[in-house]
């Protein structure tokens, strides 16, 4: 995947989730009954920081992103789709704060606080989606540095216990966006990017028990 790209996503996605967070504390200040459910959406965007920046400093330590062809097209959509999410909510957060009035009954009258929890929770599911993303990643980079047959074989073990340890965290995602039931275009990224993950992670661990028998 190409390095620009890669960077310049991130840079799109660290502003965008700044605005949100600034857009997060100034509703605060409007409504004091948001400061549980808002806190909890900062504290997510401040997770979902991290992952990016881990992200970004893997793609220049390697100078290119390693994802195979076929989780290239699913990746980027969901870091698109991403940013879209989050302009969004922004977008819904700011048309609402303009007066202290208005916050008051959009969010305790009008869905706001439901529109948010919902929100909350596809950030949990993008946050966790793009740390299993790394996880892969960090299998791939270990499978690809062998010297000697113990190192091999020892590696080889490894990768079978990370990538059983990823397709868990797969599947618990899986059938959270299934228990979630709101569908939309976020969740069809999503699931289709999930299922590119888990066919890749079997193709890894399926690869290392072969290696065993050999």
């Amino acid at each position: 995947m190409n390095l620009f790209w890669i960077i310049a996503s991130w840079v799109a996605m660290v502003a965008t989730i700044t605005n949100i967070r600034n857009a997060v504390t100034d509703f605060v200040h409007g409504v004091r009954d948001a400061r549980s459910d808002l806190n909890a959406i900062r504290r997510e965007l401040t997770s979902i920081t991290a992952t990016l920046k881990q992200l970004k400093t893997d793609a220049i330590a390697l100078n290119e992103m390693s994802l195979p062809p076929t989780l290239e097209v699913p990746f980027k959509g969901i870091l698109i789709s991403y940013v879209s999410l989050m302009t969004e909510n922004h977008r819904e957060l700011s048309k609402h704060g303009t007066s202290k009035a208005g916050v008051i009954l959009w969010w305790s009258m009008r869905g706001g606080k439901g529109e948010m929890a919902q929100f909350h929770s596809t950030l949990e599911t993008h946050s966790s989606t793009l740390d299993v993303t790394l996880d892969l990643l960090s299998i791939m980079e270990d499978r690809d540095v062998k010297s000697d047959t113990l190192r091999i074989m020892e590696e080889a073990d490894g990768v079978k216990d990370d990538s059983a340890q990823i397709l868990e965290k797969i599947e618990r995602l899986q059938s959270r966006l299934a228990a979630d039931g709101t569908g939309g275009r976020s969740t069809e990224i999503l699931q289709r990017y999930l299922d590119s993950l888990a066919s890749y992670a079997r193709t890894i661990r399926e690869t290392s028990i072969e290696d065993d028998l050999k």
